[in-house]
């Protein structure tokens, strides 16, 4: 079977959330019928800031590729600029953002 981070950080998460929730009915401090719609409230709110922070990694990607397309020569391809990014990013080399 093939896992990606993704999927394993998902199930990590579920299985730390079950066992915050069970912990929290033992506990006494939520009732078990309440479970589902914490837990459903909390992925939205994981969802919502999980997308935020997405679209502010892309608009900083942007902003780089652009930097790099200012300061290549007229001839690069976009093709050439994304690669560039990419082991860029692959060897942790800052990327100075064109203001």
């Amino acid at each position: 079977m093939n896992f990606d981070s993704k999927s394993v950080a998902g199930t990590v998460i579920r299985t730390l959330l079950s066992f915050l929730a069970g912990m929290a009915v033992s506990k006494g401090w939520i009732q078990a019928e309440q479970v589902p719609e914490l837990l459903g409230a909390l992925a939205v709110l994981l969802a919502g800031v999980w997308g935020v922070l997405q679209k502010i990694k892309a608009k900083k990607t942007e902003a780089e590729k652009i930097s790099l397309a200012v300061l290549a020569p007229t001839s690069t391809t976009v093709a050439q600029i994304d690669e560039k990014h990419a082991a860029l990013q692959a060897v942790g080399e800052p990327i100075e953002i064109a203001r």
